[in-house]
């Protein structure tokens, strides 16, 4: 009879050394979901991140997406109430993103498409339009026309319809006449549940690409949260008159 205690010596070695490669009780899954603040997603990881229900037909809008082979697909941050806002690029039908709200292990708590306009001439780039203030996850909108470009900002902490948020005027820019242009822009603040949009509204000329202020206006409009909608507390209006 062959002694047994070299094979057990042997097993323990290498049970030693699968438990250091994979610690035990740590699987796959353990990296399923988020981690961090914020943070892109490419199409691979796509349905690794976030739970879709692809099989039973509960989840649908998935199949609004514009999904390639390798691209980043969305974009992540993390909100106040420790979920995760993912904005996805829907396909061209839909010109917006689907916006989902989920736990950090991919769980869809909710799942909203936000549109973006007709173009998205207020967007400087992909997910440009998708950011966060302070604990209040960011949307912007474009409005457009012939010499005509606006952007408003949709504000939550929330996952809800886009118009129940309600919208804020961010910015807005038109050609007027005799090469004449009107420039609203603006800076954002979040001071606990108020906002200040601090607006710069400038009437300049443009000739051979060379810009010239013809005349500056400054102020300031706050806004309150109210029931999740945005309620303007000043009586000043965004106007583009001088």
């Amino acid at each position: 009879m062959k002694p047994a205690l070299p094979r057990l010596g042997l097993f323990l070695l290498l049970t030693f050394f699968i438990s250091c490669k994979h610690p035990i009780g740590k699987t796959v899954e353990a990296n399923f979901g988020f981690t961090g603040d914020s943070g892109y997603i490419s199409d691979a990881e796509l349905f690794k991140k976030i739970k879709f229900d692809t099989i039973s037909g509960k989840d649908t809008l998935y199949q609004a997406l514009n999904i390639h082979t390798s691209d980043t697909i969305g974009k992540y941050y993390k909100g106040s109430n420790g979920h995760y806002f993912s904005c996805l690029n829907a396909s061209q039908g839909h010109m917006g993103c689907l916006l989902v709200e989920t736990l950090a292990d991919g769980s869809i708590v909710n799942q909203q498409i936000f549109g973006v306009g007709v173009h998205d001439c207020c967007w400087n780039g992909s997910f440009d339009g998708f950011r966060k203030y302070g604990d209040y996850i960011s949307f912007r909108s474009c409005t457009t026309g012939t010499a005509v470009c606006g952007g408003a900002v949709s504000l939550f902490k929330t996952l809800k319809p886009q118009d129940d948020i309600g919208y804020i005027s961010e910015s807005l820019w038109y050609a007027g006449v005799s090469d004449t242009f009107h420039d609203l822009t603006s800076t954002l603040v979040i001071k606990n549940d108020t906002v200040y949009m601090r607006y710069t509204n400038e009437l300049y000329t443009e000739q051979e690409e060379k810009r010239t202020v013809e005349s500056t206006a400054q102020f300031t409009i706050r806004y309150a949260n109210r029931d999740s909608r945005w309620i303007q507390l000043d009586s000043t209006t965004v106007s583009l008159g001088m």
